[in-house]
């Protein structure tokens, strides 16, 4: 097992130093050494840079991105520069347990059909775990949900292949990721937590429009491929919405025509809403 080794990508973009150092720390401090960790520098502010340059590990490459590309984007970027067998993706504020890589790569290792594994992880003091089944978890992504956290994925480099994150789709990028992967390979889950997730502050309203926007549009392409549901007359109108226009009230309604197949994401429901032309005819307040 010693002879495998595992790319560790971290995206960065302006995280807070002591989260930021004890993020990298716990990735060093790893029982198995057989590793590299790529950090992504996505243009970060000058107190992130310093801490970054701070180390000189030998095991750290640091790629800077001249300009904010986004999580995809820097992702990516990560992928292609790396040289391990294996590929997990961290976020910068997050702990990783010293034999979080140990553990994990064992568990690869025992099931070979599985190009994909999630784990647990700690969220304060309670453990929330993934499913453990290839069948159950591919249930959920059909629905348009994150059957593991965006930190929990170590994914084997073969099944990649020609398959990277979609930049088009920030916010959710492992999500859609994981639905590229579908019928590529096999999932498992982890019945172990491996990482301290941090309760991140909330999201501005820019962000969470955004990742239901792109949840749905999931949602739907979803509806295509697995129920054999039309839904060009939705993608039309979701692109309405990306770009900040109106939309009339049967369009909305249009919309919401097939979510007894897959439940909508709640956010876009209320968004839609309040993009319509007349929206007393949606609240019901008027007829038309």
């Amino acid at each position: 097992m010693e002879d495998k080794k595992i790319s560790i990508i971290m995206p960065v973009r302006n995280t807070k130093k002591r989260h930021l150092k004890q993020a990298i720390d716990s990735i060093l401090k790893q029982t198995y050494t057989n590793f590299e960790l790529i950090i992504v520098d996505d243009n970060s502010d000058f107190k992130t840079k310093r801490v970054l340059n701070s180390y000189k590990d030998e095991r750290i490459t640091i790629l800077n991105n001249e300009d904010h590309l986004g999580i995809s984007k820097s992702l990516n970027i990560g992928i292609k520069n790396s040289k391990g067998d294996y590929i997990v993706r961290v976020d910068s504020d997050e702990i990783n347990l010293p034999k979080r890589l140990e553990k994990q790569l064992k568990f690869m290792e025992k099931n070979e059909n599985a190009g994909v594994s999630g784990c647990g992880y700690f969220l304060k003091k309670e453990e929330v775990f993934p499913k453990k089944d290839d069948d159950k978890i591919k249930e959920i992504l059909k629905k348009g949900i994150n059957p593991f956290d965006n930190s929990a994925l170590m994914i084997r480099k073969s099944v990649l292949q020609d398959i990277k994150y979609s930049e088009a789709y920030d916010y959710i990028e492992n999500l859609f990721l994981l639905v590229k992967l579908f019928e590529k390979t096999e999932f498992r889950g982890m019945r172990k937590a491996l990482f301290k997730k941090r309760i991140k502050r909330k999201h501005p309203k820019k962000y969470l429009t955004e990742e239901a926007l792109n949840t749905q549009t999931l949602i739907y392409l979803n509806m295509e491929r697995f129920f054999n549901k039309a839904c060009g007359e939705e993608f039309s109108i979701i692109r309405k919405l990306k770009d900040k226009k109106r939309i009339s009230t049967k369009e909305y309604e249009k919309l919401l025509e097939k979510q007894d197949v897959i439940e909508y994401h709640p956010l876009f429901k209320n968004y839609a809403k309040s993009r319509c032309i007349n929206p007393l005819i949606v609240f019901g307040i008027i007829k038309y």
